[in-house]
């Protein structure tokens, strides 16, 4: 292209890149000095980029900088003497584009070196030297002309171009492809005030604009992986058609998800949610939804899916994209009078994927250990806490009193200390507690701790009995002696509430 019959090139990528290096190689900078007004002159001096040749790796293969940087570069006054000390030696980076050969470089060391020692002068030109190879022979700079307005080569001459150093994240080329592409919209101000809204929801949840733009291909019955060939005109039409609504169901859907006890701590797969906001896009629910007695039964059946399809190892691992499709598929098949939970375990199991939970998978569940990504969810839907508040995973007898010493005060025989170790860690130690509470108990014993603890006495508040039902810690013993005994009953009593969760019969 030209402009009045002059060549133009445009920069599509790494202008920022190129002013930089256009800066310290032609240009200059200004910046105020304190104490000056604005209206003077003097308070903008000119600055050019310097190289410090005595600075930069010596051949030990240590460096003469003093911080991490390799090279010591920093912009000076051009009103200002820079003399050469020991350790000092300023280059002005312009000057190197008058230099294209060695001899020149050379030529330019003893011109001014002065009565610098051999060692300080082969240390500059050997510096001086990397600086010449790296503007006048080495190709740093690498570009793809394009002549046409093709997107996809454009997109793709992005990813090419950013692969070789810190790469544009997927979600941001996306977001560019959809941005380009919606009419009367703008793409990347709508996904990022749903994105804040979803997010801020409840306690709060981590989704990313990635996961928006999937909902948002879902929700369009366009194809369902995040690539940019499906980021097409027309499926940015359909999507830009469906935003006002993609938007509601997402919100409505997370709303829910917050309800049922979920957050950015034990959500462990935001795709779990997508066949849920399918549903509610494409029955029409609307923002009461959540609040009707009369959908109480539906929403049950939602949080049936959603906690069977978290809970159940290897359903989200791998081929997500396909399990979606097939899912939504599944779904476009129904009246979707009710959420179609029958039809979306099917589909699974057709997938090599079932929801159904073995007597040892129960036993796993019963049995999982601090540090599992799932105990914090697992603890949230076994334990009806409130769901508000930010919870804490708790050592119910604290890890501080597994110590020989303590265990042998308490009168546990060492031959019995590393199972006592083992179960420490296990489900049947651990609880949820908020933040208050956590401080407050801290290395207490549970029975201290829940003795100190005020309860409030009138009636419909919780009582110390409720509180310890609710969290099933009935039988707590005064010393880590019984602790064995009661790990094993509360283990039960969370199996049978893990059972009761899944919605399915005792194994």
């Amino acid at each position: 292209p030209s402009i009045i019959n002059k060549p133009l090139t445009a920069v599509l990528d790494g202008q920022q890149r190129l002013t930089a290096l256009n800066i310290g190689l032609r240009g200059s900078m200004r910046w105020k000095l304190p104490n000056l007004w604005w209206s003077n002159q003097l308070a903008f001096p000119v600055r050019h980029l310097y190289l410090n040749l005595l600075a930069g790796p010596n051949e030990d293969g240590s460096t003469n900088t003093t911080d991490e940087a390799r090279y010591e570069f920093e912009f000076l006054r051009e009103d200002t003497e820079h003399r050469r000390t020991e350790i000092r030696w300023w280059f002005r980076v312009s000057d190197i584009m008058g230099i294209t050969t060695c001899e020149q470089a050379s030529t330019w060391i003893k011109d001014n070196a002065g009565n610098m020692d051999d060692v300080q002068s082969n240390h500059a030109y050997n510096t001086l030297m990397i600086l010449q190879r790296a503007v006048h022979e080495d190709a740093r700079i690498y570009y793809f002309p394009v002549e046409n307005q093709n997107l996809e080569e454009v997109l793709e001459i992005f990813i090419r171009l950013n692969s070789r150093g810190v790469p544009l994240s997927r979600q941001a080329l996306l977001l560019s492809m959809a941005q380009a592409q919606f009419d009367s919209l703008d793409a990347r101000a709508g996904v990022a005030d749903l994105l804040e809204k979803m997010n801020n929801t409840g306690v709060g949840f981590s989704f990313s604009k990635e996961f928006i733009l999937k909902a948002g291909l879902m929700l369009s019955d366009v194809n369902v992986a995040t690539k940019r060939e499906n980021f097409t005109r027309v499926n940015m039409e359909t999507l830009e058609d469906n935003w006002r609504r993609v938007h509601q169901s997402l919100i409505l859907t997370t709303q829910l998800a917050a309800q049922f006890g979920f957050n950015r701590d034990n959500l462990r797969s935001h795709n779990a949610l997508l066949p849920i906001a399918y549903y509610i896009h494409k029955a029409g629910k609307g923002s009461s939804y959540h609040d009707l007695d009369r959908d109480a039964e539906d929403r049950q059946s939602v949080k049936r899916w959603l906690v069977r399809a978290l809970l159940k190892p290897g359903i989200w691992r791998s081929g997500t994209d396909s399990l979606l499709r097939n899912l939504r598929q599944a779904m476009r098949g129904d009246s979707l009078s009710h959420f179609p939970y029958d039809l979306l375990v099917k589909s699974l199991a057709q997938q090599n994927k079932g929801l159904d939970f073995t007597n040892d998978e129960v036993n796993d569940l019963a049995d999982m250990r601090f540090g599992d990504s799932r105990v914090r969810l697992l603890l949230t839907l076994l334990l009806p806490l409130n769901a508000n508040q930010e919870l804490h995973v708790d050592h119910i007898f604290p890890r501080a009193k597994f110590s020989d010493k303590s265990l042998l005060e308490s009168g546990v025989s060492i031959d019995k200390h590393e199972h006592y170790y083992y179960l420490m860690n296990g489900l049947a130690n651990l609880q949820l507690l908020n933040a208050t509470e956590n401080q407050e108990k801290q290395k207490k014993l549970p029975s201290e701790w829940l003795n100190n603890k005020t309860f409030p006495t009138p009636a419909g508040n919780e009582t110390r009995d409720a509180y310890v039902n609710t969290r099933l810690l009935q039988g707590i013993p005064e010393t880590l002696a019984n602790f064995e005994s009661f790990y094993e009953e509360r283990r039960e009593r969370l199996r049978e509430r893990i059972v009761q969760v899944l919605g399915t019969e005792t194994p």
